[in-house]
């Protein structure tokens, strides 16, 4: 009996020990959970049917750990572009936007990268100037992007940088394909929120 007591004993001081053991895990103890977001307007200088414009917008993300980005954008035509098809003249006006999600590196820094994507759709409307008669379409967009960003604020940041949008499904408009709505595009972002 003395022998399974000093068993017992030995048992039951050494378990606590062996559980109180740190236990391996996929984040540290340490680990932080931190997210933010931002909003804010947005402007692409680009060409749309061959003529420079521009394209105003908003757009906005919420951050994750400060890097991972998933949001979205919408960008409409804020110029007057004009295509003329066999003598007759067309206003076109367009629209746009979708899902972002992107990453940003080193975003401690003061001026830092971000990349992300778009993919999306949008409208393209071609009006006859002289008859009000419009055509319309709907189509396939998606635009990547590189940023510089510069850290003004810590809650307010200002981004320079360049996109391609890559535009399908233009049908049965006049006077525009997806060739004239696609194109490069520079871009002006202005971040406000908790980053």
């Amino acid at each position: 009996m003395k022998r399974f007591f000093i068993l017992f004993l030995i048992l039951f001081v050494a378990i606590p020990f062996t559980l109180s053991a740190q236990n391996e895990s996929l984040f540290d103890k340490d680990f932080e959970f931190e997210s933010g977001c931002y909003g804010g307007p947005t402007f692409r200088f680009t060409t749309i049917n061959g003529d420079f414009t521009y394209l105003a917008g908003f757009g906005g993300a919420w951050i994750i750990d400060h890097r991972v980005t998933i949001g979205g954008s919408l960008f409409w035509l804020d110029s007057d572009i004009e295509t003329t098809v066999s003598g007759t003249s067309y206003d076109i006006d367009m629209d746009y936007g979708g899902f972002d999600m992107g990453y940003v590196i080193l975003p401690d820094r003061v001026v830092h990268l971000t990349v992300y994507t778009l993919v999306g759709g949008g409208e393209v409307v071609s009006e006859n100037t002289l008859t009000d008669n419009c055509d319309s379409n709907e189509f396939f967009a998606v635009e990547p992007n590189i940023d510089v960003d510069l850290n003004v604020f810590e809650w307010f940041r200002i981004s320079v940088g360049g996109s391609y949008r890559w535009v399908n499904g233009v049908k049965g408009v006049t006077g525009i394909s997806d060739r004239d709505l696609g194109g490069f595009s520079g871009t002006l972002l202005m971040k406000f929120g908790w980053f």
